[in-house]
């Protein structure tokens, strides 16, 4: 306990088990508690719960675009934010949501769409004349 919660998910990383963090109301990057234990023994593949006493920080968004989408969610987990995938996961990345040098907070999620645009729907005008 008392220790930063980046340096926390980089240890829980390195062992290969999966983390969630809660971040608090109150002041500080600290983890307050975890859950299960530290100590207690766990399998690889565990998803260890961590508090955090302050707030989720701000960061800001990666510039995705043009990666394939597995590197970009990468990029995103890295950055301390969770990718969502609209459309699905094949591809380059096209678009993403909220764009490169925008504000987000840890654990936030960035929509990516991968692949090729969807086309745009035709308007609802008069065919046109041959």
């Amino acid at each position: 306990m008392g220790t930063d919660f980046e340096r926390a998910r980089q240890q829980l990383r390195d062992r290969r088990l999966g983390w969630r963090l809660v971040f608090g109301s109150g002041s500080g990057r600290a983890v307050e508690r975890t859950s299960p234990a530290p100590g207690t023994p766990v399998k690889r593949g565990v998803t260890v719960t961590v508090w955090v006493t302050g707030p989720a920080p701000e960061v800001t968004v990666p510039d995705v675009g043009g990666e394939s989408c597995s590197d970009a969610a990468d990029d995103l987990v890295e950055a301390g934010l969770y990718p969502r995938y609209p459309a699905g996961r094949q591809g380059s990345v096209s678009g993403q949501d909220p764009v490169a040098g925008g504000t987000a907070h840890w654990n936030d999620q960035v929509s990516l769409t991968c692949g090729n645009e969807p086309s745009s729907t035709p308007s609802d005008g008069p065919p046109p004349t041959p």
